[in-house]
């Protein structure tokens, strides 16, 4: 049976470091009145509290590759499953983040419609370029959604032959 020490936290308002009081919580089997505390050293605790901050991002897109030959990406069709993402975290990591998350829209090799695709996002900093792997900690973030779906057209090209007569009109 351990020895318990209790700090009430749902008073605490502010960022910052927060001094509290504790409470010492004695095993289920042990008399409240059979322990006598002589001191209490430290006789508060603190703990260290960071501001959360929301922010709505949007869901911005870039393309890559190439379609196979004989098609043609209708980029007007292009659809996607959420227009902004909803991010909750701490004030600190919010404040490294710009206004807008990228997917990448992969077009390479492709001959037929992509349909509800689920792409991942990256985050982009304050200048709208998407963050490098491990250059910023996502680990405490609430997000409304960890993925985006998209759709586009993607017809093939077909070739119509045009016969064109001229006539010359009477004057």
């Amino acid at each position: 049976s351990n020895i318990t020490v209790v700090a009430d936290l749902s008073k605490i308002a502010d960022s910052g470091m927060q001094p509290l009081n504790y409470e010492i919580i004695y095993p289920g089997d042990v008399p409240d009145n059979a322990i006598k505390v002589e001191s209490r050293l430290p006789d508060r605790v603190s703990v260290e509290v960071e501001g959360r901050s929301q922010k709505n991002l949007e869901v911005k897109w870039v393309y890559s590759g190439k379609v196979k030959p004989g098609y043609t990406p209708d980029k007007d069709s292009l659809e996607l499953s959420h227009r902004y993402i909803s991010v909750t975290g701490p004030t600190a990591v919010l404040n490294q983040i710009g206004n807008s998350v990228q997917v990448t829209v992969d077009l390479k090799d492709r001959d037929e419609n992509i349909v509800n695709e689920a792409v991942s996002y990256e985050f982009c900093d304050t200048k709208g370029n998407p963050f490098k792997a491990g250059e910023l900690d996502t680990s405490r973030l609430e997000l409304s959604a960890t993925e985006v779906k998209l759709s586009m057209k993607i017809p093939r090209l077909k070739e119509i032959q045009l016969v064109v007569q001229l006539k010359q009109l009477e004057t």
